[in-house]
């Protein structure tokens, strides 16, 4: 017993700074709050099924042939997306297509053909009107609009999807050609088959 006194008295117990406040063990945290933000927008649906299709666009009035059409006959087209619903914003959706495009003008063109792709020549040389059209390549896809909460996770809700279409990058895809099919100029159809394009 004797050696445990000594030893006791070898070791002073250090003095305790006791706080003034027991009850609350987090009286002396700073609380830190969280604020949420919201945004929003166009994304992919699933894979959005693409499918390549054509809008063609004729880019000059009727012509008289056989003879050669006038440079002046033909316009330039700026051709811009579309959509299914209206009012809608344009997304790539990460594929290779243009918010707009320009057709520019058609080239010169006699009886026989028009631009780069070849038709053929007209029956007997009879005097008949003809006019060019340009085919521009598109790409469809599917797209929706979703909310993001920064809180939650992404994405919080999305909208009912809906079709795309936007002018392929660079103009692929696109041509001019010649057609007895006249209308007024600026006239526009869009083409009744669509092809799947593999992502």
């Amino acid at each position: 017993m004797a050696v445990l006194a000594t030893l006791a008295c070898s070791s002073p117990v250090p003095d305790l700074e006791l706080t003034d406040d027991w009850s609350d063990p987090s009286a002396n945290i700073t609380e830190r709050q969280i604020e949420c933000t919201t945004s929003g927008g166009l994304r992919r649906y699933t894979d959005g099924n693409p499918v390549a299709t054509h809008l063609f666009k004729q880019v000059t009035t009727k012509v008289k042939c056989p003879g050669n059409t006038e440079h002046d006959s033909s316009t330039s087209f700026e051709i811009g997306f579309s959509a299914d619903v209206s009012g809608a914003g344009w997304v790539t959706a990460g594929f290779s297509v243009s918010e707009s495009w320009t057709t520019g003008e058609a080239q010169q063109f006699d009886c026989g053909h028009t631009g780069d792709k070849e038709d053929p020549p007209l029956d007997n040389g009879d005097a008949v009107f003809v006019c060019a059209w340009a085919a521009i390549g598109f790409t469809e896809y599917t797209v929706h609009e979703c909310t993001y909460n920064s809180c939650e996770e992404p994405p919080t809700t999305c909208q009912k999807p809906y079709r795309m279409r936007a002018p392929n990058a660079d103009g692929k895809g696109s041509s001019f050609y010649r057609s007895g099919t006249c209308y007024e100029k600026g006239h526009e159809i869009w083409a009744k088959h669509t092809h799947p394009i593999n992502n």
